[in-house]
């Protein structure tokens, strides 16, 4: 009775505070100005992906191939090995693989710039012990995560969306059938990938007490701590996690959603332990 008590005000603790950081977040200028940025990326690629379907396939009937334009390509990258990956790649629009390639670059800047003060504010300012007055350090630590990877769902799911009916609209061999797989498959990859961006982010944000800092490390770990460590463990961590998120075929998706959740529970599970003990 006791323990189921104390874990219903947890979670009531955890939903409260995490609508408390969403509201903040709206106060912060960097974190602003990352979504606006991230929001006219978003913007500029639909704009530049509105049509390629099309285009790709008025270029290849100039030069005399027939109109679909997915066994064309296949011929002309039939050098390369993942010729069956890419075959069934491109049975989809275009477009999506390709933003999914962008959103995997752009993303970690986005998380990076805005959430490289999640535990560190209250750190530096010294109010985190004030605010364990009011809550625990668990829900504390949680609602920040899950609310910075709920804003960070919302903006790739609107993206995602927008993309589709940008699609819809100005092209015209795309249909809403043709749409819904690698829409659904570009929704679902990206939620471990960034369970990991704001784990990493996370654990970094609760050993510094300094934006720039964090944002220094965070890249350090993500381009060379992580990928060197997973060379030298059996971590799964490679080129191929990444692939899987753009082409989820033939067990590529289920790999880099283990991978990548795997590392995030690590990474949380690790700082949470850090953070119930240490002094603050």
């Amino acid at each position: 009775m006791v323990v189921s008590v104390a874990m219903g005000t947890t979670i009531r603790h955890i939903f409260l505070l995490s609508r408390e950081e969403l509201l903040d977040l709206w106060g912060r200028r960097r974190a602003l100005l990352s979504i606006a940025l991230y929001l006219c990326f978003v913007a500029l690629s639909i704009y530049g992906l509105r049509q390629i379907d099309d285009t790709i396939q008025q270029v290849l009937q100039r030069a005399g191939a027939p109109a679909s334009s997915t066994e064309e390509l296949i011929k002309l990258l039939s050098q390369l090995e993942q010729k069956n990956l890419l075959a069934r790649l491109l049975e989809w629009p275009i477009a999506y693989p390709l933003f999914q390639f962008f959103s995997l670059l752009v993303l970690p800047t986005l998380v990076a710039l805005t959430s490289c003060d999640l535990i560190s504010t209250d750190l530096s300012r010294g109010t985190l012990r004030f605010l364990m007055l009011r809550t625990t350090r668990a829900a504390y630590f949680f609602s920040k995560f899950l609310s910075h990877c709920f804003i960070y769902f919302v903006l790739h799911l609107v993206a995602v969306v927008l993309l589709t009916l940008t699609l819809l609209s100005f092209t015209e061999s795309v249909t809403f059938a043709d749409c819904m797989e690698p829409m659904l498959f570009s929704i679902g990859l990206m939620i471990p990938f960034i369970l990991f961006l704001v784990a990493t982010t996370q654990c970094v944000s609760t050993f510094t007490k300094r934006a720039f800092s964090t944002l220094l490390l965070l890249h350090i770990l993500w381009l060379f701590v992580i990928p060197v460590t997973a060379n030298l463990l059996p971590l799964g961590m490679s080129a191929e996690v990444f692939a899987g998120l753009i082409a989820p075929f033939d067990g590529l998706g289920l790999e880099a959603t283990g991978v990548l959740s795997g590392w995030a529970v690590a990474f949380l599970g690790a700082t949470y332990w850090y953070f119930e003990y240490r002094e603050i």
